[in-house]
């Protein structure tokens, strides 16, 4: 007996986050239904509709789509199952597993939301929280001063137009370190080795391999998918690696990919050539030619890539 084990996060309605893992043996990649349902809105149409142009037996052998689809979009949101492959054709049982999503250090419902806000935005007064969310600034003051205490935000005066001055709240660096920075202090003593011996060039070349084989994986699943839907599939790639990353469509052929947090911030700070391997990455995956518009490491709170596709022309007679 085999089993299929669907690891989903779910971020503001949309697949953030999807793995497949299991001991069944198929033909063709998973990850390229990854790839392929990865930035989706979970919506059971929708993720039906991706799955109509794959053929499940190439993955998995003997399943059904429809089974495929009740193992992705179950009733219940925001955990994984595991789908019991027994020798009887078609048939199979769910088991919840949990929840997939990782916390941040434990924080849930309104103050995880407080703080993911403030990664994005900081800094942010209490009334300007209140709006965001639809309640009281006091509400918001009282969570506020908690995370204080724990000593994850933080605030100071500033003066903003006419009026008295306001209490605008950020993140201390404890608190940034709740968001996934996927690095460790022998990766900086490594990379040092790499630049004396290669320059930063070497450096560079190691991080393009690393994402290189992610666009390698990505790029046959989205070639022929509209840039909307093709920036949606990196912004939830780069999430999953840690990034924290939205998508906007300002036009069918204009995109803005904006990450509020940055994996390997203190390895950026050290090795700031790293940075272009992401450009690269994105720029790989999109196919086209990527503009960075404002960077972390220049003090501003996310990075933001604007990428655009030339509009296809129309014939003329």
């Amino acid at each position: 007996m085999g089993e299929i084990d669907v690891r989903l996060d779910i971020q503001q309605g949309r697949i953030a986050g999807l793995r497949i893992f299991g001991d069944f043996m198929g033909r063709a990649d998973v990850r390229e239904i990854e790839v392929r349902l990865c930035g989706l809105a979970y919506e059971r149409d929708v993720v039906a509709g991706a799955l109509s142009a794959v053929d499940p037996t190439d993955y998995f052998g003997d399943v059904s789509r429809e089974d495929v689809l009740n193992l992705i979009c179950p009733d219940r949101q925001g955990i994984s199952y595991t789908l019991l492959l027994t020798n009887i054709p078609r048939r199979a049982t769910l088991l919840g597993m949990g929840s997939s999503s990782v916390s941040l250090a434990g924080f849930k419902g309104l103050r995880r939301d407080l703080l993911v806000a403030l990664r994005k935005e900081q800094p942010l007064t209490a009334k300007e929280l209140a709006a965001r969310f639809g309640l009281t600034a006091n509400a918001f003051r009282r969570h506020l001063k908690e995370l204080g205490d724990a000593g994850l935000v933080r605030f100071r005066r500033e003066v903003r137009g006419v009026g008295g001055p306001v209490y605008a709240y950020s993140l201390t660096e404890r608190g940034e370190q709740l968001f996934p920075r996927s690095y460790a202090s022998p990766l900086a003593d490594a990379l040092e080795v790499v630049r004396a011996e290669q320059g930063s060039e070497g450096v560079v070349r190691l991080f393009r391999r690393r994402w290189q084989a992610v666009a390698d994986a990505a790029k046959p699943v989205l070639a022929t998918m509209p840039l909307a839907e093709r920036a949606r599939a990196v912004a939830a790639m780069l999430t999953e690696h840690g990034y924290m990353v939205e998508s906007e469509s300002a036009s069918p052929h204009a995109v803005l990919i904006r990450a509020h947090n940055c994996a390997l911030h203190e390895i950026a700070r050290q090795f700031p050539e790293v940075c272009s391997a992401e450009v690269a990455f994105i720029e790989d995956v999109l196919g086209t030619v990527v503009e960075r518009r404002s960077h972390m490491m220049h003090g501003c709170t996310s990075c933001e890539y604007a990428a655009h596709e030339a509009a296809p022309r129309t014939p003329t007679r």
